[in-house]
């Protein structure tokens, strides 16, 4: 008999985001600070590492450190921002503990963007590469290109579609008029000073009932344990999410009672999340953002807890799906014009396909939005506690 041996298996591919090392000039920056004019960050962005000028070659360079990032037959995925529009390109140089090497430029567009940076047919050894030096094409540019989270790849194509680029989520119009807000809701409470007396973990979520139907109710709360720094098996505070009663009384007694939905002793911000619960009850859309809308956010501030106002997701009927999207621009335009100092939360790209149920995969995506949101809402307050 004749025997045909067993091909053996293609090795597995590996994918796998990178702690970036660096050679040389270069450094982290914080995103929260403003000095810094770090452009708006997609939802996954927590990290971001500027170039630093080099005045021998009179351009921006930033090099990483490859040793024991093993590459073989695969590639990365690095995430760029160029931060100024003449900035069109990068070169890349590539070299390996053999002292080999392989350029290439890569074509930067005007936002942040994951590019795949293909190392298969180079001809480098890729289980023992040495660096990966970045720099700019045109000399003479003042301002830093900005680098954000880094996927290694090995026995598989990188492509730009490994790493996710969610939308910006958290909306706050300026610093200034945030920290002003901030520090009118502490004089609320007859606090002179907010940042020692407003704790943005002491925290009150207010959602639409449709929302606790399935499985965000579930992503959402790990999601504000993961930020507030409690562990998996840790429970939240009781009531830390709750249903909203689309009913004036209910609004109007937030604060009432023995057992108040907002107590200022526990709840220092609260984030208010309809999702277009007004509708199915029968408001208009002029209704839900007067009666609702404009009276939370007034008697929230009145008390002394700083709302946080969420657009969407619009989880609703097909039939009041353009009125709860009209809603949603209604608010961002008060907000931005009336009440500039409150932030907002944009889960809008998050769709459902009507009230009771999200589109396929978009339950998980509503979460990761909210998580986004909620986690850049506490890093700019702290940052803010710290910069006084």
């Amino acid at each position: 008999p004749v025997y045909t041996p067993v091909p053996p298996r293609p090795p597995a591919p590996y994918i796998a985001a990178w702690e970036p090392r660096f050679i040389g000039p270069g450094a982290e920056v914080d995103p929260l600070d403003e000095r810094q004019r770090v452009p708006n960050r997609p939802g996954g962005i927590d990290r971001v590492f500027a170039s630093a000028a080099s005045r021998a070659k009179k351009k921006h360079v930033l090099t990483l450190d490859l040793a024991d990032v093993d590459l073989v037959d695969g590639g990365l995925v690095v995430v760029v921002h160029p931060n100024r529009a003449d900035r069109t390109q990068l070169q890349a140089t590539i070299v390996d503990q053999d002292d080999k090497r392989w350029q290439g430029v890569i074509e930067l567009g005007e936002d942040w963007q994951a590019l795949a940076i293909d190392l298969r047919r180079v001809g480098l050894a890729l289980d023992r590469l040495a660096s990966l030096a970045l720099e700019d094409v045109v000399p003479n540019l003042t301002t830093p290109f900005l680098l954000g989270p880094m996927t290694a790849v090995a026995n598989a194509a990188p492509t730009p579609e490994l790493v996710e680029l969610r939308p910006p989520v958290l909306i706050v119009t300026s610093a200034k008029s945030f920290n002003d807000q901030l520090a009118a809701v502490a004089l609320k409470r007859r606090s002179r000073d907010w940042r020692r007396d407003l704790d943005p973990t002491r925290v009150k979520v207010l959602v639409g009932p449709q929302l606790l139907l399935g499985e965000w109710d579930t992503l959402a709360r790990a999601a504000i344990k993961d930020v507030i720094g409690l562990k998996e098996d840790d429970a939240l505070p009781g009531r830390t999410l709750e249903a909203i009663v689309m009913q004036d009384l209910w609004l109007n007694a937030m604060f009432d009672g023995d057992q108040p939905v907002l107590d200022k002793q526990k709840h220092d911000i609260v984030l208010i999340a309809t999702a277009g619960v007004e509708f199915p009850i029968g408001l208009t859309e002029p209704q839900a953002f007067v009666n609702f809308w404009k009276k939370a956010i007034d008697v929230c501030i009145d008390h002394g807890v700083m709302p946080v106002v969420v657009l969407g997701p619009s989880k609703v009927d097909p039939v009041a799906l353009i009125d709860a999207e009209t809603l949603w621009q209604h608010v961002e335009v008060y907000i931005r014009t009336k009440r500039p100092g409150v932030p907002m939360l944009d889960l809008r790209p998050a769709r459902a396909r009507d009230f009771r149920h999200f589109l396929p995969g978009q339950t998980a995506l509503a979460a990761r939005l909210f998580a986004d949101g909620y986690r850049e809402l506490v890093g700019r307050m702290r940052w803010l506690q710290k910069a006084k």
